[in-house]
This record gives structure tokens, sequence and C-alpha cells, in this order.
């Protein structure tokens, strides 16, 4: 199994068949939008951050840059964007100059998927893919080669209950979180169980629903627990250290977070699925922005955002699964 052959997008009438940029801001940073892409701000947006987006087109379907319930994203070194096209049981990568590679299709043979839920990047020459209906993470080279996989179906050290999120550490080692199993596994960088963080009987770090996992820039572990509404974190080496966070549709407060991922400074980027919007909060806890819609109409509202990732420039990248779309958004603080 291996990448099928990138796809670069021009163009032409077929909106499904390119990627249309939507961007405002700073000429030095805009990439020139396709003719027909129209520019417009953001909208709904606090003073927190200024920001400037481009927007991936893609309708719903299962063609090259076509999404069906997008899940998990993550961006590795080189700039590519990797995407769980999670109900097309695929996973695409998308390279800065807009080329797509499409790998593996529906099964449970080794580099096939059935409903992958998130993709990581093991800062060095591997990615992760959780298949979560085969309870396995499988592991490829950045070309797209199947190299390996760990975990089966089950409750045993060894095994995962339809596992949500994932993240790798500072160290290498690979934090699942196991959500039908209502618990977070670590292994190690080849594949061996490692012990579980937030075990039964410690008031705070009990789990609900694990969903998504993230590390920071310092090596603390963030959970996002979707059941109770609040973000546990541990320390670098799986200590709890704190949790935050109350079920509600205010600012400061969550309703089902789904994913999360820290920038370069520590802020931490949330996507809320019940609350339908991106809540961004700096390292102490304190909300600093929400973004719920990206223009006036009722199709630019956010519909059940469930993956955000953060490239090498801190500009963020979040799945806008309800609406099978990704956008980028790049931000300048003022």
């Amino acid at each position: 199994m291996c990448w099928g052959a990138p796809t670069r997008f021009v163009n032409d009438s077929n909106m499904s068949d390119r990627f249309d940029f939507l961007e405002i801001g700073d000429e030095r940073h805009v990439r020139r939008a396709p003719s027909g892409a129209s520019r417009k701000p953001l909208w709904d947006t606090a003073p927190a951050y200024k920001w400037v987006t481009f927007e991936i087109i893609g309708k719903h379907g299962a063609g090259v840059g076509e999404f069906n319930q997008p899940g998990g994203i993550t961006v590795d070194h080189r700039g590519n964007l990797w995407v769980a096209d999670s109900m097309n049981h695929r996973v695409q990568r998308i390279s800065p100059t807009g080329e797509v590679a499409i790998l593996g299709s529906r099964g449970s043979k080794q580099g096939e998927f059935n409903n992958p839920q998130a993709v990581a990047w093991n800062r060095g020459s591997k990615m992760l893919v959780l298949d979560q209906d085969n309870h396995r993470v499988q592991i490829f080279t950045l070309e797209g080669q199947s190299v390996g996989a760990f975990g089966q179906s089950g409750n045993a050290r060894s095994c995962f209950s339809r596992p949500m999120g994932m993240a790798v550490t500072l160290d290498r080692d690979v934090i699942v979180a196991d959500s039908g199993n209502r618990r977070i596994c670590r292994w190690t960088r080849y594949g061996r169980p490692a012990g579980f963080l937030g075990t039964a009987g410690n008031g705070l770090t009990v789990f609900g629903d694990p969903q998504g996992v993230a590390i920071g820039p310092d090596g603390r572990i963030y959970i996002a627990d979707r059941e109770k509404d609040c973000i546990f974190i541990f320390t670098r080496d799986g200590k709890p250290e704190r949790k935050f966070g109350a079920p509600g549709r205010g600012q400061g407060f969550l309703s089902e977070p789904q994913d999360l991922a820290l920038d370069s400074q520590g802020n931490l980027f949330i996507a809320e699925a019940g609350n339908h919007r991106l809540q961004i909060f700096d390292p102490q806890g304190n909300s600093l922005q929400m973004l719920e819609k990206v223009g006036p109409g009722h199709e630019d509202r956010l519909l059940t955002p469930c993956g955000v990732a953060i490239g090498p420039d801190d500009s963020v990248y979040l799945a806008d699964t309800g609406r099978h779309r990704i956008f980028h958004l790049r931000r300048e603080e003022t």
C-alpha cells in the first residue's frame, strides 16, 4: 500500500475538483486566489487576533480533495496537511502547493482503514493513523508505505475499544484516547503498551468520554473530555496536574470538546462539536476568542468541528466536519 498518484488542482469549472483560496490581509502573506473565488473577512471574531484565511472547498463526496466527515488532522514538518477522511475510509495528504494524494481504502487488511479518526506525525520519518473501527494504530512512512500496526479490539492492556484521539509526545511515545474503554493509553514508539494516564479512583482524572489529545510545547499532555465538557492536563511524565472547563455556551464554557491543539506560545485551540465553534484559551485557561462562522450566511457557520491542528508557522487548520470542509486560518496578533 502506498499513496495514489498526486493530483494538482487546476482552475476549471468543476468546484469539486479544485481548491479555492479565500484570503484577506497583508499581501505579503497572500496566495493568489483562482478566478471566481471571492474575498471577504471572517465574521464574529473577538479583537484578540486579526485573522486571514483560505478555505479548501470540496463538496461532500469521495473524489480527490472531497471529504466525508473529515475528523482528525495534522501537519508534518514539511507543511503537508494530513486528513483522516473518516467516512471515506482513507487518509488524504495535501501539500503546501495543493497536490493531493490518497492513502488506503475500506477494509481490515494492512494499509486499509475502517473509519479512521486521527493522524499524528511521530516527529521522525513515520505517520500514525488511528484506525477506529479496526481498533488499532497503523504506522506508515511519509511516502505512504505501511510498516506496522499495534492494538486490537478489547479491554486488555494491549487493546482498544473505538479509540478516538491520538498524539505523539516529545519523547515519541504515543498517547491514545481509548474512548470505548474510558481511558488514556500510553505506548512506546516501538508499539509496546506503557500504562495508562488517569486511572480510576483519582477524582481529578477519571474520564467520561476522552476524545482529542494534544502535546504542548513544554511536553504537557492535554485531553479533551467530550462527556465532562472539560480539558484534563498532565505533566510531561503523565502525572495529573489540573483541569479546566465547565458545560455551557458562553465564552469560557465548553460543549462537547472534540479536539485540541497548542501553538508555540502554549495557547490552546479547542474544536467544540457541541457549540459548533473554535475557542482559544491562553496557557492559564482564560478564553481569548471564539470563532463560530466565516461569513454572513447560514452555510458559513461551523457545523460540528471535530479536528484542529497547528502548522509549523502557527497557522491553524480546522476540520468543519459537518460541512465536509477544512479551513486554514492565518492570524496576526494585534
